[in-house]
């Protein structure tokens, strides 16, 4: 996995949902901020 740049994580089952959700939540925080940085280069 590590020759393509991957990498695993194991949980118990019972914390999919929270990692998902905090990973969702990271990915709109990404997309936020490059929207702002976006609108900043546009000025």
């Amino acid at each position: 996995m590590d020759g393509l740049g991957l990498t695993m994580l194991v949980v118990p089952k019972a914390h999919a949902p929270w990692l998902e959700q905090a990973a969702a939540h990271a990915a709109k925080t990404r997309e936020d901020a490059a929207r702002r940085q976006h609108a900043w280069l546009e000025e």
